[in-house]
């Protein structure tokens, strides 16, 4: 078996049924990754909402990291205590900004990133090693299974992925033909090392393989080489400005992964449990057994990861690497095999830390097929061969999507923190915002039982109130740690629900809406939460519980709002927004403060502050559009009255000053525009 022989008719000019092949490739790759892609997988994660919530907060920051340091443009952002998201949290950015912040833009901006990436490997098939068959490797790309579900999502592996076929692409095209293209190539690189912190890994060994392999040719075009290495320490000095900024980031990163580097073991064992993990990235086992990997939120119901259907094809192009090893381009295959598994074996095995593996993969199926094509030599039948091979991939990978679209609602059931994690869309997207609008003065808490991190999805839909909006368990009212009210909303998992009778701190849990789990089970429900009188009294009464300060809610001439005091006697501030008198009174010889943020900018024409006589009243109002303003009232008058001016109303603080003795507010009138 001899390595591929550049065929006699350029199969980029004369061969236009490879044209027609690659535009029948394009169009399956697009339609089985399009096609209902908010359906499949049916959660959605909240590593793909926190990319394009990040890139906003950039931007309402002024282009500055929102924590300590404030960077200008930094390469890292924070999710689940890490600093892990790079590259990913630029194009989500700004696909949102052009396509909105929804769950189809940010997975159909992943499905235009992997084809960008399959049509690199197709052009290196077809301009690096001449293949007539180049078109092939996007629909191998197209059938095999974990390519498929995690091209289909918002997973930041996705852009790691498609950066990697572009270096391919690159690198072979300066190791081939001009040497010029190690500028690309090393942007390219760049850009896997940024893409997904697995991407290092992978990137350290395939490059100083590259190094050590190709070191001939290297030094043969030192000028372009040393060019382009400064070009790479250009492209690095973002990640040497996170480290430096950042110095504990990589150990804690392994620590939350729960890294075996990071236990106190001996060195010894740390190394053979890295031999195990690495192994595993390579296990056939792994890769074309189905349900070897129980993962089950990245696998597709009742398929392997890659199809045994396609490792003929890859076998035979895995000899063909292995016997024309001399060769780089089929050379660089075999490096991309050895490194896929290597960030993964720092950690545990992890489809998405490895799924690098399918580059090497696809190109090696391509190969093969390629070779097997070539034995025939009848020209029609070649022909015919041709066909019925994009025919029978193409029927194969809209049976995967087919399969998907039914299977994937019960395929687990498990729909929990610990399985698929369903329900984001169906809480925050369509549920919750209902209810945010038809019970204004409610605050709602939101159960974090179900989910990683819950709060990016309010943000990610758009109604993040962080005063209105909180997340907790069950156990937290139970424990007295959190105190609803009656007309506020609580959101429980089943499990919680189930375990209601069991607390009797709660009197009652009265059901607004049920949502059932895509089997028809019930998963969660919404209502209003009554805890018993006595324990809430028990609680705010006992010095040693110190229950978590919670913003009331009220409604004053249809504008909702939120507000707290503090330095007061009472638990709450009553009927200080009504017309009636009562108000709160101070602590001894403390100041009342009480700030009002409103929902949405709001116009009002006054504001009427009245308290007791001889106390000094101070009132800060912030606006959108206009400067923030002070008006200080005089000791001697009983109601002080400010006018403001048409622009919209962000938020006001009014505070009493401390005196000797206790001081009262009894009432806060917000006086509307005349219509």
């Amino acid at each position: 078996m001899n390595a591929p022989r550049p065929h006699t008719l350029n199969p980029s000019r004369r061969d236009r049924l490879a044209w027609v092949l690659l535009a029948g490739a394009v169009a399956v790759y697009l339609f089985s990754r399009l096609n209902h892609i908010e359906e499949f997988p049916i959660y959605f994660f909240c590593d793909e909402a926190v990319h394009s919530v990040r890139f906003r907060q950039l931007v309402e920051n002024g282009w500055h990291a929102v924590d300590a340091p404030h960077e200008l443009l930094p390469a890292y952002f924070p999710n689940g205590g890490m600093l892990n998201l790079s590259l990913s949290v630029y194009l989500q950015g700004l696909a949102s900004l052009m396509g909105g912040q929804t769950v189809a833009t940010v997975r159909a901006t992943s499905v235009v990133a992997s084809l960008t990436g399959a049509l690199a490997l197709a052009f290196t098939l077809r301009g690096v090693f001449a293949l007539r068959e180049w078109w092939s490797v996007i629909v191998f790309l197209a059938v095999i299974p974990c390519w498929f579900l995690h091209s289909r999502t918002g997973f930041e592996t996705v852009l790691m992925v498609s950066s990697y076929c572009w270096f391919f692409y690159f690198y072979l095209r300066y190791r081939e033909d001009d040497p010029r293209w190690i500028f690309p190539a090393m942007a390219a690189g760049a850009a896997t090392f940024y893409a997904y912190a697995p991407g290092q890994g992978i990137m350290l060994v395939t490059g100083a393989l590259l190094a050590a392999c190709d070191f001939r040719y290297h030094r043969a075009h030192h000028r372009e080489v040393l060019a382009g290495v400064g070009l790479g320490l250009l492209l690095f000095t973002p990640y040497v400005r996170f480290r430096w900024d950042h110095p504990e980031m990589v150990s804690g990163h392994l620590k939350i992964l729960s890294s075996y580097w990071t236990e106190a073991m001996p060195l010894g064992e740390k190394f053979r449990t890295f031999g195990r993990n690495y192994l595993v990235g390579l296990s056939p086992h792994y890769w074309f057994e189905v349900g070897a990997d129980r993962a089950v939120r990245h696998v597709v119901p009742n398929r392997a990861h890659i199809p045994a259907l396609l490792t003929p094809f890859a076998l035979v192009g895995l000899f063909l690497c292995i016997r024309n090893w001399w060769s780089a381009p089929h050379r660089l295959i075999l490096i991309a095999v050895v490194a896929s598994p290597f960030s993964s074996a720092l950690v545990a095995p992890g489809i998405t830390r490895m799924l690098t593996f399918v580059v090497p993969f696809a190109l090696a199926a391509s190969l093969g097929f390629d070779w097997l094509v070539g034995r025939v030599r009848s020209t029609g039948i070649q022909r015919g061969l041709r066909i019925a091979s994009f025919g029978l991939l193409a029927t194969s990978t809209v049976g995967l999507l087919q399969g998907a679209l039914i299977e994937g609602p019960t395929f687990p059931k498990n729909y929990g923190l610990y399985g698929i994690q369903w329900g984001s869309k169906k809480i925050f997207r369509d549920l919750l915002p209902r209810y945010l609008k038809s019970d204004p003065a409610a605050n709602i808490f939101i159960s974090h039982s179900s989910f990683n991190g819950p709060d990016e999805f309010p943000r990610f839909f758009g109604w993040m109130n962080e005063r209105r909006v909180l997340f907790s368990v069950l156990d937290d009212y139970a424990a007295g740690n959190l105190l609803p009210e009656t007309k506020d909303l609580v959101l429980l998992s089943v499990e919680e629900y189930d375990a209601i009778p069991r607390h009797p701190e709660i009197d009652r849990f009265l059901v607004r809406e049920r949502v059932d789990w895509p089997d028809g089970q019930p998963g969660f429900y919404l209502g209003h939460l009554s805890l018993n009188p006595g324990f809430v009294e028990k609680v705010r009464r006992d010095p040693r519980r110190q229950p978590r300060p919670i913003w009331e809610r009220f409604v004053v001439e249809g504008t909702p709002f939120s507000a707290s005091a503090s330095g007061i006697t009472q638990d709450g501030m009553g009927t200080l927004f009504s017309e009636e008198d009562g108000g709160i009174v101070s602590q001894e010889g403390a100041a009342i403060n009480v700030e009002i943020v409103f929902d949405a900018g709001t116009t009002w024409d006054q504001i009427q502050v009245k308290a007791d006589p001889g106390q000094l009243i101070s009132i800060w109002v912030t606006q959108a559009k206009a400067p923030p303003f002070t008006v200080v009232g005089s000791m001697g008058k009983t109601t002080l009255t400010t006018s403001l001016s048409s622009f919209p109303v962000d938020s006001i603080r009014i505070e009493l000053a401390a005196r000797p003795g206790i001081g009262r507010i009894n009432r806060i009138r917000l006086i509307p525009q005349a219509r």
